[in-house]
């Protein structure tokens, strides 16, 4: 399992700088089919829904509040924050990475819950976007996942479904009620032999050291 805690994960980061499209000739034809079979998977998902995908995927997993944020940013090659109210995240996101070694900025897509199409937007917006779809449920919990897309130099080419985290044990009803709403849904992906379990656990002190 990954560890969070004090543990450095600069070395997931790739180069800041740039400068390296000499080095990644060939990335835009590659950057396209991604996007194709990034297209063709959330037509699936529509279908089939994102719990029952019939294809393997990377799904991240762990406690809320032990770090699962900045194992993506370490993939994403960026610093955000994603915003989710006080009950944290309700339902899964779909992050879809992109490498562009030739991109200057960072550009940030979300895919429309009604229309179904990416539209780019100021990283800023996306923030609220996400945490507009995770607060709209109050207390439930859906399966139906939030779609953000990342095209930049400092990403990785990948996707990775980043699951509610689990909740601590709580006094209140309603509090215990949606525990066990994030417990259900996380382990039904958990228990898909065709997914890909990425565990960010608290990291103890012993393994801070070196």
């Amino acid at each position: 399992p990954a560890s969070s805690g004090s543990r450095d994960l600069s070395p997931l980061r790739r180069p800041s700088s740039c400068n390296c499209a000499a080095a990644m000739s060939g990335v835009g034809s590659k950057t396209e089919l991604l996007n194709v079979l990034g297209d063709v998977k959330a037509r699936v998902q529509d279908k089939l829904g994102v719990v029952n995908f019939p294809m393997p995927q990377f799904i991240l997993i762990g406690k809320q509040s032990v770090g699962k944020s900045r194992l993506i940013e370490a993939l994403a090659g960026e610093t955000f924050n994603f915003i989710s109210g006080s009950l944290g995240s309700r339902r899964p996101t779909v992050l879809e990475f992109r490498n562009f070694a030739s991109a200057r900025t960072s550009r940030w897509h979300v895919r429309d819950q009604k229309s179904q199409q990416w539209e780019e937007h100021p990283i800023e917006r996306v923030m609220k976007l996400v945490g507009q779809w995770h607060e709209e449920l109050g207390e439930s919990v859906s399966p139906e996942p939030i779609y953000v897309r990342i095209e930049s130099c400092g990403c990785v080419d990948m996707q990775i479904v980043d699951l509610p985290g689990f909740r601590d044990f709580a006094m209140d009803a309603s509090k215990q009620h949606l525990s066990r709403q994030i417990e259900d849904l996380d382990m039904s992906f958990m228990r898909d032999k065709r997914n890909v379990m990425l565990c960010v656990e608290q990291a103890a002190d012993a393994a801070t050291i070196s």
